[in-house]
Parts: structure tokens; sequence; C-alpha cells
């Protein structure tokens, strides 16, 4: 009898995880990227010039604590971190679901 290989018994799970972690990775570096653009460019409007340069500031240097001085480094950092996490969620829920369909088959 043929056997069907686990690679594609299991190719629909491998799909989830991988789009799961991609967008787990790209949600948090777009959040930091359009909260930089967006106090970068309320800098440019008098009444909260100081407020938004200051914000913009403490976000660069938080990034700069993750990045070993490198803004971009620590967004990075930040994004891998979300998508390991996002990653393991979702072999959490594989796993449920497997235990889960093997009692109702039980």
């Amino acid at each position: 009898m043929y056997s069907i290989p686990n690679y594609v018994r299991y190719a629909h799970q491998l799909r989830s995880l991988l789009l799961t972690m991609l967008i787990s990775f790209i949600v948090p570096v777009a959040m930091l990227g359009m909260s930089i653009t967006g106090l970068t460019l309320s800098s440019h409007v008098p009444m909260v010039a100081a407020i938004a340069q200051e914000t913009r500031e403490y976000l660069l240097a938080f990034l700069n604590i993750f990045g070993s001085g490198c803004a971009l480094q620590g967004t990075i950092v930040i994004g891998t971190t979300c998508s390991i996490a996002g990653g393991l969620f979702d072999v959490y829920n594989f796993y449920q679901g497997y235990h889960c369909q093997q009692k109702n088959y039980n």
C-alpha cells in the first residue's frame, strides 16, 4: 500500500506556520516604522514639534538598546522575537488540534 510522506501530510500546517511567522515579523516592524515616520512628520508641526522629537528620540534609544547601538538591528530583533512567539502559538494550536482530533476518534 502506498503511504503518504509526512511532508505532504503536514504541508498545510507548515504553510500556516510560515505565514504566521511572516505576519508576526512584519506587523511589529511596520508598526515601529510607522511610529518613527509619524513622529518625524509631526515634528514639523509647530505645536507638537518638541513632544514628537523627544518621543522619537526615546523610541530610537529604545531600539538602540535591542540592536547594540543600531536602531535597524533593534527593529529586526524585536520582529524576530515576535515571529518566534507567533510560531510557538501556532505550533501550540497544531498540538491542541491533534489531541482534540485523537480524543474524538477514541
